[in-house]
């Protein structure tokens, strides 16, 4: 599993909280962008954005470049929680406007996911 986030605070956290697996090398976190990210195109399977799209300065640019990282048929779930002043209506739009297909909205009591088909 690879993390990234633009936040060294959030980073340091993650390490914190996940030390073991880190050091047994089955997580890799990183600091970096979803403008810019760090990986080769074609790198996953799947990709996960919990709480964090509403913060991106381009929502669409941010999900093409996720859609670059992922395999032909990979796999993307934008989440957001219950708990978030933010809201998950433009989800669908802006997985179809980056380029996903697919595309579907689960609502229940803990929050809200799209999930799309690179």
């Amino acid at each position: 599993m690879v993390g990234v986030d633009l936040s060294e605070t959030m980073l340091e956290i993650a390490h914190h909280r996940n030390s073991a697996q880190i050091e047994a090398g089955h997580i890799e976190l990183h600091l970096g962008s979803v403008e810019k990210l760090p990986f080769d195109d074609a790198t996953f399977d799947k990709a996960m954005t919990m709480n964090s799209l509403h913060l991106w300065s381009d929502p669409v640019a941010g999900l093409r470049e996720i859609k670059r990282t992922l395999r032909t048929s990979g796999r993307i779930a934008v989440a957001i929680t219950r708990f978030s002043y933010a809201s998950p209506a433009k989800f669908e739009s802006h997985l179809m406007d980056a380029g996903f297909a697919d595309v579907s909205v689960h609502t229940g009591e803990p929050g809200t996911c799209a999930l799309g088909r690179a």
